[in-house]
């Protein structure tokens, strides 16, 4: 049964991945990256959050800003091509 799980599992993943590939590249024409990079992760959040509905204890300030570092420099780091469009 964890086999058949896992793999229905797979399954959906793509699914959604190439959805969601299809329709950002719709949704350029009329949004901002940014835009489109923040619903998708409140999506996806709210979508988890469905999923498993327990919250992780609080690992302190320290742990925050680690986390809070790492998504920033993960995310928003500027890229080859985003200087030719943005002059950044």
């Amino acid at each position: 049964m964890d086999k058949t799980r896992g793999h229905a599992a797979a399954i959906i993943t793509i699914f959604v991945w190439g959805v969601t590939f299809i329709s950002t590249k719709i949704l350029l024409t009329g949004f901002l990256p940014v835009e489109i990079l923040f619903c998708r992760f409140v999506i996806g959040y709210l979508a988890l959050f469905a999923i498993c509905p327990r919250l992780l204890p609080y690992g302190g300030l320290r742990q925050e800003a680690y986390f809070w570092f790492c998504s920033c420099h993960g995310r928003h780091l500027p890229h080859k091509h985003c200087r030719k469009r943005y002059a950044v």
